[in-house]
């Protein structure tokens, strides 16, 4: 129940986006092309994994501690094909993964 309820402030967070699929475990999200966003990792001392890129693309890429051991945003700045794939919000009590597609 508790990686529900992470998810679903996730969920309230990222309704910018084009569209989306969320579930308990994690879901799609799909963004426009050069689209600019961000998605907030809320939970006990959380933090973003950012798989190892196949292009050198992480000048767009960026993670911030907004509220310490509260809250981790990651921004993504022009959405490309080099920056689809898996992100993950790590807390102490869970691990949810967000796949970011392009629309």
């Amino acid at each position: 129940m508790k990686n529900f309820q992470d998810l679903f402030i996730l969920c309230l967070l990222i309704t910018a986006v084009s569209s989306m699929t969320i579930s308990p475990h994690g879901g799609y999200v799909s963004i426009d092309e050069g689209a600019d966003f961000y998605v907030e990792c809320i939970g006990p001392s959380p933090k973003w994994i950012i798989a190892k890129r196949l292009i050198s693309d992480t000048a767009r890429i960026s993670t911030q501690s907004v509220q310490i051991n509260r809250k981790s945003i990651l921004t993504i700045q022009g959405m490309s094909s080099s920056l689809v794939g898996p992100y993950l919000c790590q807390t102490n009590q869970s691990v949810s993964t967000i796949i970011l597609q392009l629309t």
